[in-house]
């Protein structure tokens, strides 16, 4: 359902004003192949990075987002290279779901061991 909701989107914009861990929005967009404007803001930067994957509001404002969305109303040929730079990387951007909850159980396998271990 969420995949097609976000058929009609070009661009996934990721406003946060406070540190987020990872922000789970700007992944889902990166799925779809979407490109995200995001805030320098906590893990957002992890999987936002200029010219790779979208655009960085450098200092989080609003300006800076504005200035940002007007560049890209001005040259939307960005928008579609960014595109298909996301659609190039995706494997390598987003992990699928079982991967990363087999890599969850690993991390709590390791420390349930390591707990036991010091008991």
């Amino acid at each position: 359902m969420l995949d097609e909701k976000l058929d009609r989107f070009d661009v996934g914009i990721v406003p946060s004003v406070w540190e987020e861990a990872y922000g789970y929005v700007g992944v889902e967009f990166l799925a779809k192949g979407i490109p995200v404007i995001g805030n320098r803001r906590g893990g957002i930067v992890e999987y936002t990075r200029e010219g790779e994957t979208g655009w960085v509001n450098e200092d989080a404002s609003g300006d800076g987002l504005a200035a940002i969305i007007a560049k890209l109303v001005r040259d939307p040929a960005q928008v579609l290279e960014m595109h298909r730079k996301v659609i190039a990387s995706r494997e390598t951007l987003i992990r699928p779901m079982s991967d990363h909850a087999e890599e969850m159980r690993g991390i709590y396998r390791d420390l349930i061991a390591a707990n036991a271990a010091r008991d």
